[in-house]
């Protein structure tokens, strides 16, 4: 039944299967913990029923109470639907699970941030950067909030290396860049942005690039100063993912179309990256209008 799922969502695009298929694992094993967080991923990431998901995921916690993914996501449903606290509390689970998680970390903060409480979110950083490995997890923190982040925070990461990222040159020059844009150092950030260019160019020339890739690419574009190209390549980037989503309209969707949304406001297509916002606040999910009011990468877009 796993794989018949597995097969539907991805190859298939039937979410609608998906879940049938999903479900009957569940029945045939009601204990299988993957099967029930599956189920309550799908609704939530797939098809936008947070509200749904929460019965399951909270099953899926009580079998397997020290799984991180499990405590994340539910927290990120819980915020969803406007939980908050519980949702706090859920998130400190994972993160009390795995401290130097640089996803729970990121969950924490994203919970803040759904409600617009910048203090909140500032507040937990000094601790999140402590426990967080430096590098590339502490990056990933950064990137949901990097603006928020005190300045010798900011100087620590901008001076760590590219192994820090195995060896990713290109991804270590856009994280680079997209911090010193959000920190207001736009001139210091545009060089960095066209090694970061260079660096991801033959991976973006590619018929099958990702949303993901295009996105960062359109992202450099705009910090570079490039931004008609940033604007007809976020325009990809939007086609991409709807190539990649199908019909699902849920958190994941939401999630992958913010940061094509703030790459679009950078580049200066206001207009698309209001309709996207729009679209995004259809969907539950940490992608709020709170968020994005406080969110300087897209708050001139909000309508």
């Amino acid at each position: 039944h796993m794989a018949m799922g597995a097969w539907l969502r991805l190859v298939a695009s039937d979410f609608i299967g998906t879940r049938r298929a999903i479900e009957a694992a569940v029945r045939a094993d009601p204990g299988d913990a993957r099967a029930v967080a599956n189920l309550a991923l799908l609704l939530d990431e797939s098809l936008g029923r947070a509200a749904d998901a929460l019965p399951h995921f909270e099953r899926a916690r009580a079998l397997d109470p020290r799984s991180v993914i499990i405590w994340r996501s539910y927290a990120r449903a819980l915020a969803s639907v406007g939980r908050v606290d519980e949702a706090r509390a859920a998130a400190d689970r994972a993160r009390a699970l795995a401290p130097a998680n640089d996803a729970a970390a990121a969950v924490r903060l994203e919970i803040e941030l759904a409600v617009g409480d910048t203090a909140a979110a500032r507040a937990l950083l000094p601790t999140m950067l402590r426990e967080l490995p430096p590098g590339r997890a502490a990056f990933a923190l950064a990137t949901v909030g990097g603006w928020l982040l005190p300045d010798e925070a900011a100087t620590r990461l901008l001076a760590v290396g590219a192994d820090a990222f195995d060896g990713d040159r290109g991804q270590w020059a856009l994280q680079r860049a997209m911090l010193l844009v959000q920190r207001g150092d736009s001139a210091s950030a545009r060089p960095v942005a066209d090694t970061a260019l260079r660096l991801l160019a033959d991976e973006a020339a590619r018929p099958t690039a990702s949303s993901t890739v295009l996105r960062d690419v359109a992202t450099a574009e705009a910090i570079a100063g490039r931004r008609a190209a940033a604007r007809a390549t976020v325009l990809r980037a939007a086609a991409r993912l709807q190539d990649e989503s199908g019909a699902a309209r849920g958190s994941a969707w939401a999630s992958e179309l913010y940061p094509i949304a703030c790459a679009a406001a950078l580049a200066g297509a206001t207009d698309s990256a209001a309709a996207w916002l729009t679209a995004i606040r259809t969907v539950p999910s940490v992608q709020t209008t709170a968020r994005m009011r406080v969110d300087p990468c897209v708050t001139g877009a909000v309508r």
